[in-house]
């Protein structure tokens, strides 16, 4: 009885530190959109900034050059030709992140997520598709985010995913006429 009470407890649990998760990067990804970059801008930045920053966004989301391994800030200002402090300002300032590493790893975790709720790859497959060079990178950088390994993840989630599907079944099933 007790291990049939701790699951759907540990369940609610990891939902709302999902939710919460995903809360924050809609924020994250608002900040980006171009509806709302404008306010962002402060009077002293370079208005070349702005064009840098939808360039990296670009690079990002379209061409998901995050899933290079070892990409380092180093090597992306060089990809983009322009100075690596120029980078850092606008993923810092304008961004809001803490530092290049969080940047990437929200990418990364996000694409991540994904694949391990709708693919059947290896953790370790999709830790090195998103661009994690080892293992337990991608272990810390997942549980950072979401305080449970790749694993427990992809278990809870997909259990989670089964029970809705069983009682949107069973909600039918009850509604149709015998």
């Amino acid at each position: 009885i007790i291990n049939s009470l701790i699951f759907p407890a540990l369940m609610a649990v990891n939902l709302v530190l999902f939710r919460l998760n995903a809360i924050d990067f809609k924020t994250k990804i608002d900040i980006f959109s171009n509806n709302n970059s404008a306010k962002h801008l402060s009077e002293n930045t370079d208005p070349n900034d702005f064009k840098i920053k939808e360039e990296l966004l670009k690079l990002m989301t379209v061409e998901k050059i995050y899933t290079h391994a070892g990409l380092s800030i180093g090597q992306l200002s060089g990809y983009m030709k322009i100075k690596e402090y120029k980078l850092r300002l606008i993923i810092n300032n304008q961004l809001n992140f803490n530092n290049f590493s969080q940047f990437l790893n929200m990418y990364r975790i996000k694409e991540a997520e994904n694949k391990l709720l709708h693919t059947d790859s290896s953790i370790f497959s999709i830790a090195v598709d998103v661009g994690y060079t080892s293992l337990s990178s991608f272990h810390k950088a997942f549980k950072d985010e979401h305080q449970i390994t790749p694993k427990v993840y992809r278990i809870l989630f997909r259990r989670s995913q089964i029970e809705a599907a069983k009682k949107e079944f069973l909600n039918k099933s009850k509604m149709e006429p015998s």
